[in-house]
């Protein structure tokens, strides 16, 4: 025979699971928006083709609203970068304030596989997408790169213009700091340092030539780079002399 104590007991610890469960509802329910959007579960990464990747990813960098907003309120965070002025003003002209970004590129995935977690959010991957920007009688073209790793996302600006090298950010770096270093051996109180332009002057075979032009205070100057692929695959470069030097 079953005491009533047991029972009550018994009816009790119902009581908290059907409480338990509807708590676990409430809390699905209220996860299944995001921001106002529907939720989206983490998709089969293995079972995705590069065309969906690259869909999927467009939907989450339209989301994401990285260049401008779509409320008119301004630039996201890359199209201030774009625009900013050591990457567009000192090219163009020191007192241009007449910027503004027309449009953007396809986006060039550097690091594939691209792949999502929940949301449409990448958790692994990287890509590159052009920004383009007008004003001052001028069109510029601006590159932004975004870097997924352990489920952090990355996001800056690499050398503006056709550069061959800015599917490597290392590569890029190194170029930098290289024609950085170059320039303040001849005035090293000078700070103001920034690539503004890149030009490809010979594009053919693994081996080519490039202008970066660079502004150091208030110079703006052509100077030469040469790239070479090794025979593991790696690139280096050589930096031109700087002229008079």
């Amino acid at each position: 025979m079953v005491s009533r104590r047991e029972v009550d007991v018994t009816s009790f610890i119902s009581r908290l699971g059907c409480i338990a469960a509807a708590l676990a509802l409430a809390v699905l329910a209220a996860c299944q928006t995001t921001n106002g959007d529907e939720f989206v579960p983490t998709p089969d990464n293995a079972g995705m083709t590069d065309a969906e990747r690259l869909a999927m990813l467009q939907t989450y960098m339209d989301r994401e609203e990285f260049v401008t907003k779509s409320d008119g309120s301004g630039y996201g965070p890359i199209g201030g970068m774009a625009i900013g002025v050591y990457t567009g003003n000192h090219f163009v002209d020191p007192a241009c304030e007449d910027l503004k970004i027309t449009g953007t590129g396809d986006i060039v995935v550097t690091r594939p596989p691209i792949k999502f977690g929940q949301n449409v959010n990448p958790i692994s991957g990287a890509w590159t997408q052009e920004v383009y920007v007008e004003g001052c009688g001028r069109r510029m073209v601006k590159n932004a790169f975004w870097d997924a790793k352990h489920g952090k996302l990355d996001v800056g600006m690499l050398p503006p213009g056709a550069t061959r090298a800015n599917s490597d950010r290392e590569l890029t770096t190194r170029v930098s700091d290289a024609l950085k270093a170059q320039l303040r051996s001849a005035n090293a109180d000078c700070h103001r340092f920034g690539v503004v332009d890149t030009i490809v002057d010979d594009p053919a075979g693994d081996a080519w030539s490039e202008t970066w032009w660079a502004y150091f205070c208030d110079d703006v100057a052509p100077h030469n780079v040469t790239f070479r692929t090794g025979a593991d695959g790696t690139v280096d470069f050589d930096l031109a002399a700087a002229a008079g030097s």
